[in-house]
């Protein structure tokens, strides 16, 4: 279990906050092996993840420390958590294309040196991977590393098609190396240095049902829409500022060219119906997507005016 000093205050949230934050870069970190150029913190943003928050810091115990950035929960995360590690910290009330982001920031710039995994609620760290990352960080010289992803939705691992040919994402970098941009939805953190890669992988759970991909495919696509009408993105469907007034070819072509991308050109059609099942997926976020710009646009969510009735 991650390693935890006693003496803390009140934070927001209801959250307690060490009252020395050894985390704080206004505190001096505590000597012993919580501290040097080798230790790991694990960094992980949470909010309402009671279902998957503790199978994931459940498999962290090789790593020196746990920081956990609570994002306004409202079910039991916190308690969830704290059975792990005592570096739960309120996150700080964020704005931009996602927030997410801002918290990753946020828990990046309290881990003054050594090294950090980001790790989300819905990722499994495999058995092997603690004991590679260990090696790495004694040996290399990169600012930081891609791990492998294997990806599993509705209960199956994909292995063709987008999400199954989701190769690997930075993960483990040098503390005050990394930061992820602000104002984009998925996009990588932006590295000051070199870059290698992990062979051991990191399971991602992301959708265990149609009801959770529908959930996440809403919010993202919401998040993804103030970039778009910024102009500081094109979206998933590339279609950008000429999603503000589409066609009824654009609502087609659009994700019809996702869907025929990840089945055909990433190899879904390899998984028979189940490949494309997730091409469908992903194509209808892209649909969505279109969808919400053109809704922002054109005001289509007010009211219409109602119709005159005629006078008796």
């Amino acid at each position: 279990m991650a390693r935890a000093d006693s003496g803390t205050e009140r934070g927001g949230n209801g959250l307690e906050r060490p009252a020395a934050d050894p985390l704080d870069p206004r505190f001096p970190l505590p000597e012993g092996p919580a501290t040097g150029p080798a230790v790991v913190t694990a960094v992980l943003v949470a909010r309402n993840e009671e279902r998957n928050i503790e199978a994931c810091l459940s498999r962290l115990s090789w790593v020196d420390r746990i920081l956990v950035i609570d994002d306004g929960s409202t079910d039991a995360t916190v308690s969830v958590a704290a059975r792990y590690t005592k570096w739960i910290l309120p996150g700080a009330p964020q704005s931009g294309a996602d927030p997410n982001h801002a918290h990753q920031n946020e828990a990046f710039r309290l881990v003054p040196q050594g090294w950090i995994l980001q790790i989300d609620a819905d990722e499994r760290v495999s058995a092997r991977l603690g004991e590679e990352v260990r090696r790495v960080i004694t040996v290399g010289r990169e600012a930081a590393y891609r791990v492998p992803f294997c990806t599993a939705i509705l209960g199956r691992w994909v292995r063709h098609g987008y999400w199954g040919a989701e190769t690997s994402l930075i993960r483990l970098v040098r503390a005050g190396s990394a930061h992820y941009p602000l104002h984009a939805v998925h996009e990588s953190l932006v590295v000051d240095g070199s870059v290698g890669t992990l062979r051991c992988p990191i399971y991602h759970l992301p959708y265990p049902t149609v009801a959770e991909y529908v959930r996440k495919t809403d919010l993202y696509t919401s998040r993804e829409v103030a970039t778009i009408l910024a102009g500081r993105s094109r979206g998933i469907s590339g279609s950008g500022s000429s999603a503000l007034h589409p066609s009824a070819w654009r609502l087609f072509s659009s994700p019809a060219r996702i869907f025929f991308w990840s089945f055909l050109r990433r190899g879904g059609f390899r998984e028979g119906r189940w490949g494309m099942a997730t091409s469908l997926m992903l194509s209808f976020y892209a649909f969505l997507e279109t969808l919400k710009v053109w809704e922002r646009a054109e005001g289509l969510d007010q009211p219409p005016a109602l119709p005159e009735e005629p006078r008796s």
